[in-house]
């Protein structure tokens, strides 16, 4: 997500500790210029989307994994050509759409116990894990809507399988 558009910013950040999880939270932004057809076929202008997002520091170190909810920024995994990752819960697979350049590690984090939080998150929220940091997003939130962001940002920590951090933990 922090690499659609052609331009971006943020504003509003900030930095700390949510329930002993580092975090900064920041209200992010990306533009694209949309050219408009008009009847001379000339004009252009920007298409703007608005997001808040929390990264927090993991104590491990992970390939990547995106799990979104379907139809939101879909496109730029397929144009990276990877393909959606389905799970035995149909539910889950209606709402999301996981991708990873290599399945077995998105197995491994998304198990049954992560499948049913991420279904009482109601699909609101967008998560992407690498390296040693998770990104969460979600449309653009009031700060009065911000702990709900951090609860959601802990609360997938919380859920990450113990498999996987003993493999990719530090």
């Amino acid at each position: 997500m922090l690499r659609q558009g052609d331009r971006s910013g943020y504003k509003n950040s900030l930095a700390g500790r949510w329930q002993d999880l580092p975090v900064k939270e920041a209200d992010y932004w990306f533009s694209t210029r949309v050219t408009a057809g008009g009847p001379q076929g000339t004009g252009s202008q920007r298409g703007y989307a608005y997001f808040s997002i929390v990264v927090a520091d993991l104590a491990a170190t992970m390939p990547y994994v995106s799990v979104q909810k379907k139809g939101l920024l879909t496109n730029a995994a397929e144009h990276l050509g990877m393909d959606h990752i389905d799970f035995e819960s149909e539910d889950f697979n209606r709402k999301f759409r996981v991708t990873a350049p290599d399945k077995e590690v998105a197995v491994k984090l998304i198990d049954a116990g992560m499948i049913q939080w991420l279904l009482s998150t109601g699909a609101e929220f967008a998560f992407a894990v690498g390296g040693c940091n998770l990104l969460v997003s979600c449309n653009q939130l009031p700060a009065t809507g911000l702990v709900r962001l951090f609860d959601v940002a802990k609360g997938f920590t919380d859920h990450i399988p113990h498999v996987v951090w003993a493999e990719y933990g530090g």
